[in-house]
């Protein structure tokens, strides 16, 4: 963390570092009655908040099939090791570049068919780690602002959710997942 001088103001600027996760493919299941086959016939499983979210008129499957980079860093690496609020460090994150590939990206919320998608993908999931998906959050079926949650705990790996309204406090160790998109010139 460095400290710069913007306007006669003083500014804290953060590196973030983001870790590359994994390439998805986006579009390659057509419903979500499809997509949560996937992930069940693959003997992993859906929480009621997973499934909730995923019953909701703002769960989107894309159209097309598009290959998309994800990237993962924790509350603590985008300058909050005490932790903050959701929308505060998204806030942070969103539209940091980063190089990949010999190219520039920015760091953008996931769509949120990347939250089923990885974990219809992520097979080597350390055990124990539970990934945040970055998104715009969707309400449930309960009336809660809801994120996906993809984790490997006591033997299973899970797609769930965990509350995503802006306000709600999240710890320095809390992992979250983003993606990137090529920066337009």
């Amino acid at each position: 963390m460095t400290d710069t001088q913007l306007l006669g103001k003083k500014t804290t600027v953060v590196e973030i570092p983001f870790r590359f996760l994994r390439t998805i493919t986006l579009g390659t299941h057509k419903t979500v009655s499809e997509m949560k086959s996937a992930i069940t016939d693959a003997g992993k499983k859906i929480s009621d908040w997973g499934n909730g979210i995923m019953d909701q008129p703002a769960f989107t499957i894309a159209q097309q099939e598009e290959k998309l980079h994800l990237v993962e860093t924790s509350v603590a690496e985008i300058g909050f090791p005490k932790g903050t609020t959701y929308k505060t460090f998204r806030e942070r994150a969103v539209g940091t570049e980063v190089e990949f590939e010999g190219e520039t990206y920015t760091v953008e919320l996931c769509p949120n068919e990347a939250g089923p998608k990885l974990r219809i993908e992520y097979d080597d999931q350390p055990k124990g780690e539970w990934l945040r998906v970055a998104m715009e959050a969707i309400t449930d079926s309960g009336g809660r602002l809801t994120l996906f949650d993809v984790g490997h705990v006591g033997g299973a790996v899970w797609l769930s959710g965990r509350s995503g309204r802006g306000d709600d406090d999240w710890g320095g160790e809390d992992r979250f997942m983003f993606c990137l998109r090529k920066k337009a010139l």
